[in-house]
């Protein structure tokens, strides 16, 4: 059977640190639901291969997605409240 512990690769352990400053940074303005959906999906997605480990590449590229995400639905939610407000 499978090993099912998830751990984080050698390139995140020394440099944690640094790293939560820049997704903290990458993803100011989203919410907490929105922030806990990217680490879940972060996290099953390691669970999937073969190899359960989190690099820092798949942290940040994660983040970027998500808050491309999350801008987006911004800028529709604010389309979406102009036009209520013409109506």
């Amino acid at each position: 059977m499978k090993d099912q512990r998830v751990s984080l690769s050698e390139d995140v352990i020394p440099n944690f640190n640094d790293i939560c400053s820049e997704l903290a940074n990458i993803t100011e303005g989203m919410s907490g639901r929105e922030i806990e959906k990217m680490c879940s999906n972060v996290y099953a997605s390691a669970v999937s291969k073969e190899e359960a480990q989190i690099d820092r590449a798949e942290l940040e590229t994660a983040a970027r997605e998500y808050k491309s995400q999350s801008d987006e639905k911004a800028k529709i939610r604010e389309y979406q409240l102009k036009r209520a407000m013409t109506i």
